[in-house]
């Protein structure tokens, strides 16, 4: 868990670099070289929220299962999974939320870098 929230807080501040340096262009950049690398760093960021996809879905889809599941075998179990399986689901939407906006962001970055080279 550690890693994946190392990882994120990486590419977060990698965003900032970049952002920062548009803003205020330092004369020796390398505009190319920080493209390549910014572009890679994209890449790792469109894996990840990949990866959340499938796993905010899976975890969707044991929700609609557990809920059809508690409408036919009615059980307070079944009931307390459910609402469990539910705040999960939650969490896992708003960190995709997440996740898909600093994509969309970064690819306006990547256009702007694109453009200094």
């Amino acid at each position: 868990m550690c890693n994946i929230e190392s990882m994120i807080k990486d590419l977060l501040i990698s965003g900032e670099k970049i952002n920062n340096l548009l803003n205020h262009p330092e004369p020796e950049t390398n505009w190319e070289q920080e493209h390549v690398r910014f572009r890679q760093n994209l890449k790792n960021l469109q894996h990840e929220r990949h990866l959340h996809l499938l796993v905010t879905l899976t975890v969707g889809l044991a929700c609609l299962l557990a809920s059809l599941a508690t409408l036919f075998l009615f059980s307070l179990p079944l009931v307390v999974f459910d609402f469990l399986l539910l705040i999960l689901f939650i969490a896992y939407l708003v960190h995709y939320r997440k996740l898909e906006n600093t994509t969309q962001s970064w690819y306006q970055l990547a256009d702007k870098l694109g453009q200094k080279n």
